[in-house]
């Protein structure tokens, strides 16, 4: 007896390597159980969910966002990174309340589900609001609290955000732990989210690393990111913020990095030599014209490398079917070479690679019996995927396939949305009021936007970007 079965299978997809035609899967609980040929599974099930002219296939890991950003979709677009984040994100994250971060939290959540993420790290200032959200969502969560000492202009401060006091954000991801970490049977976890190392000092990551190691936990980070970044690493503590990093010993295997662009040779050495996780956001990259992480190279390192899609603030939004189009496509142009970064490497890491920079690759990631039953199912009976071939399903996954294709999302067990339908967020109930929410925080937002230039540390440097760039190597 299974809770759930899964039958008749078009693909079933165990992995990029393995592939099986009229397939089925038996869940019990929140695990797979059996896996096999669809007349031979002789399951009854409570559930019986029928992928005929369907893929059944890993749920995508999403390994950076910030969910919040939702709220600053479209205000400042075609900007450089720092006038970006300076003239909007920065002002705008202090005018956050709990009732609008729930609301755009859960809209966020809603989308992952919709295109097909099962799993995600967010990285922002509220974890009790994230991890109520993703509880509501049934989605797998890695909630990282921004850690960082910005000190902005006071007026911008609110009770959920104590952006003047560094150590009141460490109780505050130290609360998180103690709360959420291993809640919803493993299904939330907390992590430390370092913004930078460019707006925290050295005593800050030395005892962030210190508590992570004490709790057991991940930290996640924003390194090399563009080369304005870079410059103000510098000035500001005399290194690249790879290298400082890397020197106050906060790198490691429970380290993810994302965005890691304009590496050096040397760089690119640390990241091997310490494990540390590499999370490639190729979107964001593209359209804030950043630059380009180089994939390729920390792969042939041995570096493993996840996909993320960024907040959609700054890349529009978070379908990781275009995160894995966006991979193949652009390390091929950048190398003037069609066979990098082959769809087979890019589907893995949107999944079993992606598990792995979450350190949950015995759990998740790949279609196993024994492991967690994440598992998404994509209708594939369309047009655009005709002709269609076993030899050929990873490719229309990452070329044709977008996160609208998607029909049912399986996490831990439980059906999140079955025939295009969310059963655990009523998204449309809420969208109403999430419009009236998000009108009202623009309106001050633009009201009170020019002061930010006189708060944030590095905003000088923001009218470099791109100028000066470190070399590529």
């Amino acid at each position: 007896m299974a809770d759930v079965l899964i039958k008749n299978a078009k693909f079933l997809v165990l992995d990029s390597k393995k592939i099986i035609k009229d397939a089925a899967v038996a869940i019990e609980g929140n695990k797979i159980i059996d896996i096999g040929k669809t007349d031979e599974l002789n399951y009854r099930a409570e559930k019986i969910l029928d992928a005929s002219w369907k893929v059944v296939m890993p749920g995508m890991v999403n390994c950076h966002t910030h969910g919040a950003e939702n709220l600053f979709k479209g205000l400042s677009d075609d900007r450089p990174l720092w006038e970006w984040y300076l003239n909007v994100v920065a002002p705008g994250q202090f005018f956050f309340t709990e009732k609008n971060i729930r609301l755009f939290y859960l809209l966020t959540y809603a989308s992952m589900i919709r295109s097909g993420t099962t799993c995600f790290l967010d990285q922002y200032f509220f974890p009790d609001v994230m991890c109520r959200a993703a509880q509501e969502s049934g989605l797998r969560a890695n909630v990282a609290p921004f850690i960082f000492d910005l000190k902005p202009a006071e007026k911008w401060q609110n009770r959920f955000i104590d952006a003047a006091n560094p150590e009141a954000q460490i109780r505050n991801a130290e609360e998180a732990i103690k709360k959420w970490h291993t809640a919803e049977s493993g299904r939330i976890r907390i992590q430390f989210g370092v913004h930078t190392v460019l707006d925290n000092s050295v005593e800050h990551l030395q005892k962030t690393r210190d508590l992570a190691n004490k709790y057991g936990v991940g930290i996640h980070v924003h390194l090399n990111e563009s080369s304005g970044e870079i410059q103000m690493a510098k000035d500001i503590h005399g290194k690249r913020p790879l290298d400082h990093a890397h020197d106050i010993g906060l790198l490691g295997p429970d380290v993810s990095a994302a965005h890691c662009c304009w590496l050096t040779d040397k760089e690119k050495q640390i990241l091997a030599d310490t494990g540390t996780k590499v999370v490639h956001n190729p979107k964001t990259n593209m359209k804030i014209a950043d630059g380009i992480c180089p994939v390729p190279d920390l792969l042939d390192k041995g570096v493993t490398v996840a996909l993320g899609s960024d907040g959609a603030g700054s890349s529009g939004e978070m379908d990781m079917f275009v995160a894995m189009k966006l991979a193949a496509i652009l390390h091929k142009v950048n190398r003037l070479d069609a066979s990098v970064m082959p769809a087979s490497k890019v589907f893995d890491l949107a999944t079993v690679e992606g598990a792995k920079a979450m350190r949950l690759d015995a759990e998740i990631g790949s279609i196993e019996k024994g492991k967690k039953a994440d598992i998404i199912l994509v209708d594939i009976k369309k047009p655009c995927f005709f002709p269609i071939a076993r030899e050929s399903i990873i490719s229309n996954l990452v070329y044709t396939a977008n996160g609208n294709d998607v029909d049912t999302v399986i996490v831990d067990g439980r059906i999140l949305m079955e025939n295009k339908r969310v059963k655990t967020i009523d998204e449309f109930s809420i969208l109403d009021e999430a419009q009236k929410e998000a009108e009202e925080f623009i309106s001050e937002l633009w009201s009170d936007i020019p002061g930010i230039k006189r708060g944030v540390r590095g905003i000088d440097y923001w009218q470099t970007e791109n100028k000066d760039a470190p070399e590529k190597s």
